[in-house]
């Protein structure tokens, strides 16, 4: 639903009649659409750099289309650095979206390390039951660097 834009984000149910605030249930300082929540957003992007960081990498998206277009030029080998990054980017649209339901209809919240820690979590456990080859020694610093396994 993420890729398609089909999430009931904020300006959606708001077009519906649903709600009555389209901001940004993280940053007040924009319309809650696709696009803002999983890339413009400051928190949320702050969040998305933390994990590209651990695996070795400083990028930053303006748009959610160029995010997209890296991961398809970048992630189509199977590495264990595109491993890492394929289950991290759905880890992370996971994680925000359920922040960001948290948020709404709990009222409660995690802070920001405490969901780049969620997001570690999911991925670590999603590889420990791979076969990684941990005499390599880019992969055991990818794996130590990042924490996840």
């Amino acid at each position: 639903m993420v890729i398609l834009d089909r999430l009931p984000t904020r300006d959606r149910l708001q077009r519906f009649g649903l709600v009555t605030s389209d901001l940004c249930i993280f940053y007040s300082d924009a319309k809650e659409t696709r696009n803002h929540l999983f890339v413009e957003c400051v928190k949320t992007s702050s969040i998305w750099r933390s994990i590209l960081q651990m695996s070795g990498l400083n990028k930053h998206f303006s748009t959610w289309n160029n995010l997209l277009e890296w991961a398809i030029a970048s992630w189509k080998d199977k590495s264990l650095i595109s491993c890492i990054l394929k289950l991290s980017w759905c880890a992370f649209n996971y994680t925000i979206w359920e922040e960001r339901n948290r948020r709404i209809f709990r009222g409660s919240c995690r802070t920001e390390p405490e969901i780049v820690y969620a997001i570690k979590d999911i991925v670590g456990s999603l590889l420990s039951n791979r076969d990684i080859n941990k005499t390599d020694s880019t992969n055991i610093d990818l794996c130590t660097h990042g924490g996840i396994v």
